[in-house]
């Protein structure tokens, strides 16, 4: 059994823009940095803090960016896991979700429908990116069996995570909140995956600028202390 802390990395320019990341390799904003410190400070001063065995993030700058205050104030080092970068967005990625239709019809849809199948040119199918997160996920509780992680990655990520926790098919639109240095935690006992607590933001001074167009929980879980 492992317990997993998983944090969306902080704000970016083009979450402000609302342009689809991927795999671009796009560094925190100055609100973003901040709140990777917040975030810190909040790890740093719970009275109640598990003991880390480790600490990983995707390899992905805006990932290791938000991990960096973490690993100073914990006294652990940063180790990159590929496996948790966030989905290929292929031809989409630099594109505004509002108006990439219009120059990538075909490849807007598959990403809109959520076609679990079908890769998108360039980049990867909803079902590769979903097994790659959970192989991935997994052999990091293997590893660490009995301990507790924090890690820090992506929001296509943790929609992975949040949906085979309440065993929701990948192509079902998102039914959680996923914000921006938002708190994330999971258990892993074997094949079963339980949620600890989810999109815990009460140290941000402001929300990011993606968080408003998100849906509500449909099963929220409580916050930690």
């Amino acid at each position: 059994m492992t317990d997993i802390w998983l944090i969306r990395h902080g704000e970016t320019d083009w979450n402000r823009a609302h342009r689809l990341q991927g795999g671009q390799d796009i560094p925190l904003n100055d609100n973003g940095q901040a709140q990777a410190h917040q975030l810190a400070r909040r790890l740093a001063e719970l009275p109640e803090r598990p003991r880390f065995v480790g600490l990983y993030s995707s390899d992905l700058q805006r990932a290791r960016q938000t991990a960096q205050p973490l690993g100073a104030v914990l006294d652990l080092p940063l180790l990159t896991e590929t496996g948790l970068r966030e989905r290929s967005f292929g031809v989409l990625e630099g594109l505004a979700i509002d108006t990439m239709a219009q120059t990538q019809p075909e490849a807007a849809a598959i990403w809109r429908e959520r076609r679990l199948h079908d890769p998108l040119p360039g980049g990867e199918s909803l079902a590769d990116f979903a097994r790659r997160v959970l192989d991935s996920l997994h052999l990091l509780a293997q590893r660490h069996d009995g301990g507790t992680l924090l890690t820090v990655t992506h929001g296509g990520v943790l929609n992975v995570v949040w949906q085979y926790a309440h065993g929701e098919p990948f192509d079902a639109p998102r039914s959680a909140v996923i914000r921006n240095a938002g708190i994330n935690r999971i258990r892993i006992d074997g094949t079963r995956w339980h949620i600890l607590g989810w999109g815990d933001t009460s140290h941000l001074d402001q929300a990011a600028a993606d968080d408003a167009s998100l849906p509500p929980a449909s099963h929220p879980a409580p916050p930690i202390a």
